[in-house]
């Protein structure tokens, strides 16, 4: 839930800092929507490894068609990385019982934690993908992934150096052309 909370932060701290920044906006926001379903439907309990498959395939979409934008493929890269961890466990994300043991949590290996995405594993062979960064301590203790640290670098990297294309007032404004000295006077068409 505290991931929840942190999301929310960075997106409304992104969107401030945009207003700001005037960052090129991505297209295709319709794309991300989609791919956010599975993943809600995930803390619902809804689970289905297709599910996730398809909301990879929307990012990795999304980012393809926003590959031009300045940060845009970081961000597409950190959120695959979380993808690729989770379509391996089922479509859920991976934890190790070590790092929550380490929290004072003693879970069992295959339980699914309450109100997240996460599952507890003993092991994984894309463990170094899992929510395994600890933030924090105690109850306000974050647990990330690299995906989700590439990801964050991602949106800064887009609100700091992407620049929204700057209208060209030289088409706008009506051209006066002069008459040229020899050219001749307009003549009327009324006689």
């Amino acid at each position: 839930m505290i991931l929840f909370v942190f999301y929310g932060i960075t997106a409304l701290v992104c969107g401030v800092a945009a207003l700001f920044r005037s960052p090129r906006l991505p297209r295709y926001w319709l794309l991300l929507m989609v791919a956010a379903l599975p993943q809600i439907a995930l803390i619902g309990g809804i689970q289905d490894p297709l599910l996730t498959i398809f909301s990879a395939i929307c990012l990795a979409t999304w980012g393809l068609l926003n590959r031009t934008i300045i940060g845009l493929p970081i961000v597409s890269i950190g959120m695959l990385m979380n993808m690729l961890a989770m379509v391996a466990h089922g479509g859920r994300m991976p934890i190790d019982s070590a790092v929550l043991a380490g929290l004072g949590h003693t879970v069992e290996p295959g339980a699914i934690l309450l109100g997240s995405k996460d599952v507890v594993v003993d092991g994984s062979l894309f463990l170094w993908l899992s929510d395994h960064l600890v933030i924090g301590t105690g109850k306000l203790a974050l647990i990330a992934s690299p995906g989700d640290v590439v990801l964050l670098i991602g949106l800064l990297c887009w609100i700091v150096f992407s620049q929204a294309a700057q209208r060209n007032d030289t088409y706008a404004q009506p051209v006066h052309h002069s008459r040229s000295k020899n050219s001749a006077p307009a003549i009327s068409a009324r006689r």
